[in-house]
């Protein structure tokens, strides 16, 4: 029976799409509209302060919806 494959499939072809271009509510854990360094690490334990200073581009401390999508693109991205 083919259920297992095409069921791994299906689950993973909705989730990853789901989670890169509607990041912000995944991260957000508090809802609030922003992701803290914190929230962020839950998802990307390996981030450094140096790497989240970096996404956060107005430099408040927090991501806004616009830098949770780029650091979800950026830190999903393959490693060369």
């Amino acid at each position: 029976m083919k259920f297992v494959p095409v069921a791994a499939t299906v689950l993973f072809g909705l989730t990853v799409p789901a989670l890169a271009q509607d990041s912000a509510p995944v991260m957000d854990a508090d809802a609030d509209g922003v992701v803290t360094i914190e929230e962020i690490r839950v998802v990307y334990p390996e981030l450094t302060e140096e790497a989240f200073a970096a996404l956060d581009v107005d430099g408040d401390g927090v991501l806004n919806v616009e830098e949770t999508a780029v650091a979800s693109e950026t830190l999903m991205a393959p490693q060369n």
